[in-house]
């Protein structure tokens, strides 16, 4: 996915966000379109749904859940 979307990230903060070692990342990355949950959000774009608003209400949740840790 970096590659494809010429993304620059620091490795060792993304596996940190991920919770995941270096490894795990490109685990990831080579079975994304794999994934039930990349699925998932794929056909719900299909379906139209705005992804940047379900994204915008995901990482909010998850501030609310850090806030209170």
């Amino acid at each position: 996915m970096r590659k494809f979307l010429n993304f620059k990230a620091n490795l060792g903060e993304l596996s940190n966000y991920v919770k995941c070692n270096p490894k795990g990342v490109y685990y990831i990355e080579n079975s994304f379109f794999k994934s039930k949950s990349t699925r998932y959000f794929m056909y719900l774009r299909k379906q139209g749904l705005d992804m940047n608003q379900a994204f915008d209400h995901l990482l909010g949740e998850e501030s609310k859940k850090n806030i209170g840790s």
